[in-house]
């Protein structure tokens, strides 16, 4: 039978925190077992269908300034909801495998589309190659109409080859910096010259466009196409690194075992990159378990977000109101700050925003108050602070999420509560000399000791 500390941890680095379903569930089980049967019932391909996938660029034309502000609106509320059931999707524990996967990737082959149409798509496409072969993948987003207008491939001709999706998809996506030369990037983007697309966001490869001549890269040389590309790139011990590393830093630790991610590389190379395969090697293994690994990494915004909606069986009231408070936090979902992505690691956090979440689940659970004033929270002096102080002193917001209490109560009826409630939220990491004096008298109720135990900075991690 799986240790329950080791389930939690598993479900905290798989999907998106503690599932009350899951977590009874998977216990009763070996470790080959349980992740057999997340990696079977719990990874279902399910796409996005919110946005009519027919809606072009027409359907937002406009030739009146009442008509402009309306279609800008009608634009704002689709992304807006577009947004919401991507994150509804994330706190769907049914399918908590495909939809961690889909996140992960996300920040790996960073893309961002201002076109509703073509980020649902892109969505999509993640979603559906998420356990796939990496060159399916690889080729699949490539080929997609967010990436080609966000890495400017469309505009990639012979006569005058566009370098910045070759360069990213080589700095960024397969092989890692200081793997490739300045040479490799333009014969990259010479074969992939021509890759474009037409109408609606249909893939396009137009022959008069493509630089059909020799070309040399990696060592290799040949009449190569942005296919070719991909496969070179797929045949060096590079590639195998680079992706294994990504994997690690997101599902295992921000410190890298170098025999570690050299065992999830050799995993990548040996099944031709299944990722399918790789992943499954990856929470099977003994040393994923290790001390060392648990409750060690940072949680992002959206997974502090998604971790507070699942253990609480929260939900936020209002789409716009979602949106608001993943800008609040810097991470709005499909929205990357640029083509590195997201911050990783302990890069979330500073002094301002570090009382930001250390405020925000006991906030969300309890009224929806995020009151920003700094007065009580750093000294005058230090201009930093005054300057978020200043900044929010007038703009205490709401963000009400919605939970049922009493619900949330009935699973704590029998037992000890704090030492429930501290197993399900920190994984065991705080010992009960610590839990104890954090509570100076007997509490009664498993609101008020969750609402305290969230507000601990030890509930950031995971």
């Amino acid at each position: 039978m799986m240790d329950q500390q080791h389930v939690l941890h598993l479900l905290n680095r798989i999907g998106f925190g503690y599932h009350p379903k899951l977590v009874q569930l998977l216990s009763k089980q070996s470790r080959n077992e349980t992740v057999q049967q997340l990696f079977l019932e719990f990874n279902k391909s399910i796409p996005l269908q919110v946005i009519d996938d027919q809606l072009s660029k027409a359907d937002f034309k406009s030739t009146t300034p009442e008509d402009r502000k309306e279609k800008k609106e009608q634009i704002k509320e689709l992304t807006h909801t577009l947004n919401a059931a991507w994150f509804a999707q994330i706190c769907d524990f049914q399918n908590v495998v495909r939809n961690r996967m889909v996140y992960f990737w996300f920040n790996h082959f960073v893309c961002k589309s201002s076109n509703i149409v073509f980020a649902q798509r892109y969505h999509n496409i993640l979603m559906e190659h998420a356990f796939d072969n990496l060159a399916s993948l690889t080729i699949a987003v490539s080929q997609s109409a967010a990436m080609l207008s966000y890495l400017n491939n469309r505009q990639n001709r012979k006569e005058a080859p566009n370098e910045n999706f070759a360069r990213e998809l080589l700095e960024l996506y397969l092989l890692g910096h200081g793997n490739y030369s300045e040479l490799d990037v333009k014969e990259a983007a010479r074969a992939f010259t021509g890759w474009r697309f037409i109408g609606n966001g249909v893939f396009q490869f137009r022959s008069t466009d493509h630089d059909h001549g020799i070309k040399t890269f990696l060592g290799q040389t040949g009449n190569f196409n942005g296919y070719d590309i991909i496969s070179i790139c797929l045949q060096q011990q590079a590639c195998a690194h680079h992706i294994a590393k990504s994997i690690y830093l997101h599902f295992v630790n921000d410190e890298v075992n170098d025999d570690e991610v050299n065992q999830v590389a050799q995993k990548l190379l040996k099944s031709n990159y299944n990722i399918y395969e790789t992943m499954k090697f990856l929470f099977n293994s003994d040393w994923f378990y290790r001390e060392e690994h648990i409750q060690q990494k940072l949680k992002t915004p959206i997974q502090l977000l998604a971790t507070v909606a699942n253990t609480f069986n929260a939900v936020p009231t209002s789409n716009d109101k979602l949106w608001k408070l993943q800008n609040l936090l810097d991470e709005v979902i499909m929205y990357p700050p640029n083509v590195g992505g997201f911050p990783k690691g302990m890069a979330w956090i500073d002094s301002a925003s570090l009382i930001q979440r250390l405020r925000l689940p006991s906030m969300l659970l309890n009224g929806g108050i995020l009151n920003m004033d700094m007065e009580q929270d750093a000294a005058a002096e230090d201009p930093y602070m005054m300057q978020h102080k200043l900044q929010y002193q007038k703009n205490v917001s709401r963000y009400e999420w919605q939970m049922d209490w009493k619900k949330f109560e009935a699973n704590f009826v029998e037992g000890n509560k704090l030492e429930k409630l501290s197993f399900i939220l920190f994984n065991n990491a705080l010992s009960t000399e610590v839990l104890s004096s954090l509570f100076t008298i007997h509490e009664n109720s498993a609101k008020v000791i969750a609402l305290k135990l969230i507000s601990l900075p030890e509930f950031q991690m995971c």
